[in-house]
């Protein structure tokens, strides 16, 4: 898709940032000083620059501090470049919309007639990882920007009526996207509580079943024996399977099997929520002997419909009630082999179980969209700027 000014890119010039405009960065008032901080003039940090606008900050300093440091109050329009800061912050900008002052990992660019601050800030977002891989790898303090590089920074510069036409129709663009990622997220957000209301509603039939948990949860001890090396260790995180980073031991026979049905926790995490299950579509595996695997009697407890309901509140209060006054807050298999919960019968959970599946289906659809629409502003900056790069 080009932007309305594509024609024109043919007469763009070309300049030196450091010849463009005038630039700096700010500072961080002394800490200890209480009569530099709670003012009323905004003071922006790194990590509140997301390629968006800033129209006020988390912290603000006073006018003493304007004075007496080497901060500097900032016009509207400045564009503000990240030159630090924790993960993907490096290189992300902010716009403000309002004076303001910023600390010294903050580059600013002060705003003149010769260029529109929105056209600039969007030339930096598409500029995004090609700044970060010019100092990523170098070690040391060598991988953040800083001022030299970022004043030797070469800039498109059409003419201004061509950059304001440019900017308006990018950040249409990028706006209509922006509506549907929400649109799709909602949706997403809408579906990920399906599961809970499901399994509350499970509960709600009239006849529920009382059982202790060694009637319809069977806990598998053997080993695996000269196969263990044929299957991948796996662990069990938030998020559910996952790869555990310890290799087999010494005694891979004490390795349990986790094939599709079984759950299995670390009684040392349980309250992180690490507890997993093999679902149809993973692959089988062991997990170390630290874990408790086990499995729900058919007839009595389907595994997935327990899993789901491990992990809802109602499961976190079961844990708790569990683990009150065990070292460490342990789930051991005693505490919970003397534990009993209510279930709905068989076949209803069964029809919960599909239900799941739906649910489950329409998340991954939901996923696969929101993947989609991610790289499609950064496709709207390459166009933009295509034949100029």
């Amino acid at each position: 898709m080009k932007s309305k000014g594509a024609k024109t890119k043919k007469n763009w010039d070309w300049v030196k940032l450091r010849e463009l405009a005038e630039t700096c960065s700010g500072t961080t008032p002394p800490r200890g000083r209480g009569d530099y901080y709670g003012g009323n003039i905004p003071w922006v940090k790194t990590g509140e620059l997301t390629d968006g606008e800033i129209c006020d900050t988390e912290e603000h300093v006073t006018e003493k501090a304007l004075k007496e440091t080497s901060l500097r109050l900032l016009p509207k329009a400045t564009l503000l470049v990240a030159m630090y800061g924790q993960g993907q912050t490096r290189g992300r900008t902010g716009l403000l919309r309002t004076e303001a002052t910023t600390n010294q990992a903050c580059f600013a660019i002060l705003p003149n007639d010769r260029f529109d601050s929105e056209f600039l800030q969007l030339w930096f977002c598409h500029s995004y990882q090609r700044l970060r891989d010019q100092t990523e790898g170098r070690g040391g303090n060598q991988s953040n920007l800083n001022g030299t590089v970022l004043r030797e920074e070469i800039v498109p510069l059409p003419l201004p009526e061509d950059q304001r036409r440019i900017s308006a129709r990018l950040r249409e663009q990028m706006a209509e996207v922006e509506r549907a990622r929400v649109a799709v997220q909602e949706q997403l957000n809408t579906v990920q509580t399906l599961v809970q209301s499901l399994l509350r509603e499970s509960l709600k039939t009239k006849v529920l079943h009382k059982w202790r948990i060694p009637e319809c949860l069977s806990e598998i001890t053997q080993g695996i024996g000269e196969r263990w090396n044929e299957f991948p260790v796996l662990g069990a995180t938030r998020a559910g399977v996952a790869p555990a980073k310890e290799g087999v031991g010494k005694n891979p026979g004490r390795y349990k099997p986790v094939t599709p049905g079984t759950l299995f926790y670390n009684p040392m995490r349980i309250l992180l929520g690490s507890i997993a299950m093999v679902s149809e579509e993973d692959k089988p595996g062991i997990t170390s002997p630290d874990y408790v695997v086990m499995r729900g009697i058919e007839g009595r407890l389907h595994s997935t419909w327990f899993y789901h309901w491990f992990r809802s509140p109602d499961g976190a209060a079961f844990i708790q009630s569990l683990t009150r006054g065990a070292v460490r807050e342990r789930l051991l298999f005693s505490r919970l082999a003397k534990a009993e919960i209510k279930t709905p019968s068989w076949q209803t959970q069964l029809q919960v179980v599909e239900q799941f599946k739906e649910v489950k289906r329409l998340q991954q659809s939901l996923e696969t969209r929101l993947a989609e629409i991610a790289p499609l502003p950064a496709a709207l900056l390459r166009e933009a700027f295509r034949q100029q790069i």
